[in-house]
């Protein structure tokens, strides 16, 4: 859950002055008899109208004999707490109290460690008393200027950003500003729509239609208090006019039979995705395909279907390749129309050696054969995706003839990096063999370059950034804690990064630096590198292996991207890609990720969430949890700890097993105290984490506690870590993310003892209901992979109490979206999960509703949190459960190999990638893709409890316009799940890469949540991906 509530405020107080440090932990240590005494942390000075925290180190021992140590946490007006007490017992190492309310006063604060270590009676030991002043004041409103709007007259459905100097308000790093001070922005349409939305960051996303739209900025306080309204931003939208005529039915490569009676003809379907109508011509520069009709208009919006003849006779021993060049006003679209002729089918289809083929970084050409497996001869037809790479045959002959039976035939791959679309990053070409009789089963070759090595640091192509602010001034800021370009432990794979990056404005091109920083290193070591380049209006660029094509690295780090313009979007995704043998029993060697040598398209991954600056375990919310980890003889577990402020943190980890116990490690309870370097990432090992031996009892869980920071000039204690994990398959490799939660935010809204250090962006929309936790789930088997084998997917729940004391009731309730439920299976199902103890259900569906083996079911799971009536306590909760998921298959050739799988946790509305906690509900991600290679799936889900309509948009990198939108509404509660390009977005094209997708709330009161899943069809490897408002961090 984010870190969301309105009115908390973290231990810096009005002052801003820590009272006092934290020592390390005693886990592990020796037992000490009477225990250590806790140092308490407390704000100085807190409103009565906010909630605040206090935290205070761990000094609890493991005993072997009696009761477990424990803390009591006590509250009192008295400073001899002699009167009016208010006390509870915990073993945790924070709390959190609503809002004072009342006058100011103040109240006395103390914590104490009570333990039986010296026999039946217990020994107290006390905390310093610490005070906390209750204040009336308030921060006065400032009134600001008005917010900036990039660019200020966008086209129609482009996506624009309204940014706003945020005065400090939640800067990391050294420096004050204005505290206790939220904004306001009011949206304006000019069909008289008002809408005000409370939002602490300082940008905002919108993507609308034509019309004039007007953005005002007041700041407000904790007491009620506003400033005046800012002077209006105008934003003029459609003014800038755009002429953009896009393919979205594209024709497909056709064999014609000897002795046709008709002449072969062939579709298209164009659209007009620009502002203004197109008067259109359609003609090919040989006069060998004709097109009906000839010309035609196409209003803006609208599509119009194109019949193409061939009116040239079809050779059988070469295929026709030519162009239909259609032309309007501003607008060139070249459309290929490939046609071949035969006198029989073929036995089998003919195809390639090898289905994927790496440019080399010099750019030279390659080598593929052509592979006819049948006994008779087989003709083809082709189609190239792209028009940088040549091919022609190694004979010097027409390379698409015919195939004689067995024919293997080498042909080159010629690669034109002047006719790329960009001089750097990663672009992709599709060269499609369709054969005579098996025209539904193309093959397909990928060839992929990369361009050329930049090595960053090392006197690469980087544009001059000395007239750049520093990256904590940035408009644009995303920390991605861990991006490897690194061979796996067994040697069969390399792990890599890809990152794509997207400028949202469509008139203006930004500046765009990529900081390196190799794990364990901080952001003053000189092994930093630094990248900086253009990225285009509205272009979406991709950096393959980005580690190793950009900088040049071996190894494991983090990367800073960033920008000076507030229009910048990333989205990364980690792979493990199978290396080529050499020589029997060899692998390829290191350095192959950069020259080219991996050519499987066979890979899988999963995405790399970002951090925001700012984000995770601090002083101020000092208890992160990770769970659902594991380590047997199947699973594997790497903890990533990334630092997000630029000051080193020191904090502590322990590792629990399923039942609560301390997980040990050569005879002690495991507790690594590690500083995480400024800006860095540290990455512990499977190894170094766990014993020699399995844990097979079950899923494991691990807590994070802050320890230490640096104390800036003005008192306050900076430094803050988020930490992730990646759960590893021992035989395919395949891993899946966990992202880290802070035990404070594992509380249902509607608890008034729920804490946090972000802000709520308004009141609670449907107040008379506590918020549900919600997952995707499936038990079907889907489409069948390029093998021809069908993966089976199946979602294993683990859920993980990480409260000290209580057990919990978790009610689960499914919801089938697929309309085949069968008869007599359960709609709910009940797990009690004890104190500390970590439950998982492998097969949900089929183990806890009974669901049948052979049904084929899907939909989403509630977690309900409903309390027992006439009480404040709980029947069912979420509240202290982490919601971990997996939707996995078994590997569809070699069931015992293991499993393809990816992770993501259980979400509310208060998820920070929900629309309603992006405020103004927009959201995207990069990278989607239908082609040969990958299938992309597109869910969403209403989570809010009201209906709700998105406009769904799918834009082609480097279009400033969308290539389709779509609308669609949700009912309260509904989840849709659908193929992304096809089926949603009604474009029949064999290939789209690259994508990027934006989902915008146009109508309705409810929230929704979107994420894409990207499946690889040769491994059928999901990889889940949240679409998310850019600055939004890890949305948890």
């Amino acid at each position: 859950m984010p870190r969301n509530f309105a009115s908390i405020r973290a231990a810096i107080g009005a002052a801003g002055v820590l009272l006092a440090f934290p020592a390390a932990s005693a886990t592990g240590a020796a037992a000490a008899c009477p225990p250590d005494r806790p140092s308490l942390s407390v704000p100085a000075v807190v409103n009565r109208f906010e909630g605040y925290t206090i935290s205070w180190t761990n000094v609890l021992a493991d005993r072997p004999t009696g009761p477990a140590d424990i803390f009591v946490v006590e509250r009192s007006e008295d400073p001899a707490f002699a009167k009016g007490v208010e006390g509870f017992k915990t073993r945790g190492i924070s709390t959190a109290y609503g809002p004072p309310l009342g006058a100011a006063r103040t109240l006395y604060h103390r914590v104490a460690v009570q333990s039986f270590c010296a026999g039946p009676t217990a020994v107290r030991v006390e905390s310093t008393v610490l005070p906390v002043t209750i204040s009336d004041y308030c921060a006065p409103p400032i009134e600001v200027e008005p917010p900036a709007v990039s660019p200020e007259a966008p086209p129609a459905y482009t996506t624009y950003v309204v940014s706003w100097d945020t005065l400090n308000a939640s800067q990391p790093g050294p420096g004050g500003g204005a505290q206790g001070l939220r904004f306001r922005l009011r949206r304006s349409t000019s069909f008289g729509d008002v809408k005000e939305t409370l939002i602490d960051t300082g940008t905002a996303a919108f993507a609308d239609g034509p019309g004039e739209y007007l953005y005002q900025l007041r700041t407000e306080n904790i007491c009620g208090e506003v400033s005046a309204w800012s002077r209006p931003a105008r934003v003029l939208v459609g003014t800038s006019k755009t002429s953009s005529l896009v393919l979205v039915s594209a024709p497909k490569p056709f064999i014609v039979p000897s002795g046709a009676n008709a002449p072969p003809s062939t579709r298209l379907t164009v659209r007009n995705a620009g502002s203004e109508a197109l008067d259109v011509t359609a003609s090919s520069a040989s006069g060998a395909v004709v097109a009906h009709p000839g010309s035609f208009r196409v209003e803006s919006g609208d599509s119009a279907s194109v019949s193409v003849t061939v009116v040239q006779d079809i050779d059988s021993s070469a295929p026709l390749h030519e162009e239909l060049t259609l032309i309007a006003k501003g607008v060139v679209l070249r459309v290929p129309i490939d046609v071949g002729g035969a006198a029989e089918a073929a036995e089998a289809p003919a195809g390639w050696d090898d289905e994927g083929a790496d440019v080399d970084a010099l750019g030279n050409g390659l080598r593929r054969t052509l592979v006819n497996p049948g006994s008779r001869p087989a003709s083809i037809v082709t189609s190239i995706s792209a028009e940088w790479i040549t091919i022609q045959a190694v004979d010097g002959k027409t390379w698409d003839r015919p195939l004689a039976p067995g024919e293997r035939r080498p042909v080159w791959i010629g690669v034109d990096r002047g006719k790329r679309r960009a001089a750097i990053g990663t672009e992709v070409a599709t060269v499609t063999v369709v054969t005579a009789g098996h025209p539904g089963s193309p093959k397909s070759l990928s060839v992929i370059d990369d361009g050329p090595l930049l090595s960053a640091g090392s006197g690469g192509p980087s544009s001059d950034g000395s007239d750049l602010p520093p990256l904590y001034l940035m408009k644009s800021r995303l920390l991605f804690p861990s991006l490897p370009n690194a061979v796996d432990v067994r040697g069969i794979g390399r792990y890599t990064s890809d990152v794509w990056l997207s400028n949202v404005d469509a008139l203006s091109p930004i500046q765009v630096v990529l900081t390196l920083t190799p794990s364990g290193q901080g952001n003053t070591s000189l092994g930093v590198r630094q990248f900086v380049f253009t990225l285009g209006a509205g272009e979406t660029r991709r950096f393959r292996n980005i580690v190793g094509t950009v900088f040049g690295y071996e190894g494991s780090c983090s990367l800073d991207i960033s920008s000076p313009a507030a229009t910048l979007s990333a989205t990364a995704m980690v792979n493990n890609k199978p290396l080529v043998s050499l020589v029997a029993g060899k692998t390829a060697a290191l350095g192959t990720a950069v020259e080219g040598t991996i050519l499987s398209t066979g890979e899988f991954g999963f995405e790399m969430r970002p951090v925001a600056a700012g984000e995770g375990a601090s002083a101020y919310d000092r208890s992160f949890i990770v769970s659902g980890l594991w380590h047997d003889a199947t699973r594997r577990t790497n903890l990533i700890l990334r630092e997000t402020t630029g000051n080193a943190t020191r904090v502590v980890i322990r590792l629990f097993d399923n039942v609560g116990t301390p997980i040990q490690k050569d005879g002690q309870a495991v507790s690594l105290d590690v500083t995480v370097p400024a800006l860095g990432s540290i990455q512990i090992n499977d190894a170094d984490l766990f014993p020699a031996e399995p844990i097979t009892a079950g899923s494991l869980w691990a807590q994070l506690e802050f320890q230490r920071g640096v104390i800036d000039p003005f008192g306050r204690e900076r430094g803050a870590v988020v930490p992730f994990a990646t759960v590893i398959d021992s035989g395919t490799q395949d891993a899946s993310l966990r992202v880290g939660v802070s035990r404070a935010a594992l509380v249902p809204a509607a608890s008034s003892a729920a804490a946090s250090v972000r802000s709520l962006s308004g009141p609670l929309p449907y107040a008379e209901e506590v918020e549900p936790v919600l997952f995707p789930v499936a038990h079907v088997t889907g489409a069948p992979l390029s093998s021809g084998n069908a993966p089976r997917w199946k979602t294993r729940v683990t859920l993980a109490n990480v409260n000290d004391t209580e057990s919990r009731n978790v009610r689960l309730r499914f919801i089938d979206k697929s309309g085949n439920l069968p008869q007599g299976a359960s709609a709910t199902a009940t797990v009690f999960v004890p104190a500390q103890n970590a439950i998982s259900i492998n097969d949900v569906l089929e183990n806890a509703f009974l669901i049948p083996a052979e049904a084929n079911v899907w939909g989403t799971i509630s977690v309900d949190a409903l309390r027992q009536e006439g009480s404040a306590g709980w029947e069912y909760t979420w509240a202290d459960v982490d919601v971990q998921t997996e939707t996995y298959t078994r590997d569809t050739v070699n069931p015992s190999r293991g499993e393809f799988r990816t992770g993501m946790e259980g979400y509310s509305y208060r998820h920070g990638y929900s629309s309603f906690q992006s405020n103004l509900g927009t959201a995207l991600i990069e990278g989607a893709e239908t082609s040969p290679r990958y299938r992309t799936n597109l869910i969403l889900q209403e989570v809010g409890g009201a209906p709700v309509t998105v406009a769904v948009g799918v834009y082609q990198p480097g279009a400033l316009v969308p290539l389709s939108i779509q609308f669609v509404s949700l009912k309260a509660g509904d989840y849709i799940s659908r193929e992304l390009f096809r089926d949603l977005m009604k474009l029949d094209l064999e290939e789209v890469v690259d994508a990027r997708v934006v989902v915008r709330q146009m109508d309705g009161d409810g929230v929704f949540m979107a994420f894409v899943s990207k499946i690889n069809l040769v491994t059928g490897d999901p990889a889940n991906v949240f679409l998310r408002p850019a600055s939004a961090g890890t949305g948890r």
